[in-house]
This record gives C-alpha cells, structure tokens and sequence, in this order.
C-alpha cells in the first residue's frame, strides 16, 4: 500500500466511508492511496502534497511534526518527508529487460502441419 500526503483544493472536509480516512479542510493527511483518493483527485478535490512515504508514516505523526513546526505547514511538510519519504530506489547495476530482436537471416522456426 501505498502512503501519501494530500489535502483538500478548498475548504471542505473529505472521509472515505469505506477506510474512515478524513482529510481535514485545514491541513494536509496521511492517507493510503485508494479508489476514494483516484475519484477526489480526478474530480480536483484533492491534491497530492508529497511524494510516496513509507508504511510507517501517520496522520498523528504529521500532526506532531505541524506542531513542532509551529504550524508552519511548507516546513513541516518538507520535514515529514525527510523522515518517512519512501526509497524508490534506483536501477543500479540492474539493466532494463532487452527486446530481441528477430535477424533477417534466420528462418522462423515452424514446424510443417501434418496432414495438409
């Protein structure tokens, strides 16, 4: 599952029924990504305020991080991030998966039907 940092676009509260997630008008919210964040997003009620976060951040440690920020909410934010950001990781030595591709010079290798 997937964590995110998203707030409202105006000064309305959204609650997913169905996780009992609320997003409040006034500040950003954890939330995990669900169908009920996918439908607000598209609908511009919401929007993302950070990148993915690991599984351990929390509404009530972003509420705590606010706090020691004294409300202000760009450094809070950044230092929420700075904590619970989730590595993504990079390619490394890993290469991507290669396409062969087919050389001219080899037939395709088919079998004859029989009875034809």
């Amino acid at each position: 599952m997937s964590k995110l940092l998203v707030e409202t676009t105006s000064d309305i509260m959204l609650m997913d029924v169905n996780t009992g997630i609320e997003i409040p008008f006034n500040r950003p919210a954890v939330c995990v990504w669900s169908t009920f964040l996918d439908a607000r997003l598209a609908l511009g009620q919401v929007r993302i305020v950070s990148k993915p976060l690991t599984e351990e951040a929390t509404d009530a440690l972003f509420v705590e991080c606010l706090a020691a920020c004294d409300g202000k909410m760009e450094l809070a934010v950044e230092a929420f991030e700075a904590e619970f950001l989730l590595d993504t990781g990079e390619l490394g030595d890993k290469k991507p998966v290669e396409t062969v591709e087919k050389k001219a010079d080899q037939p395709p290798k088919t079998q004859p039907v029989k009875g034809a």
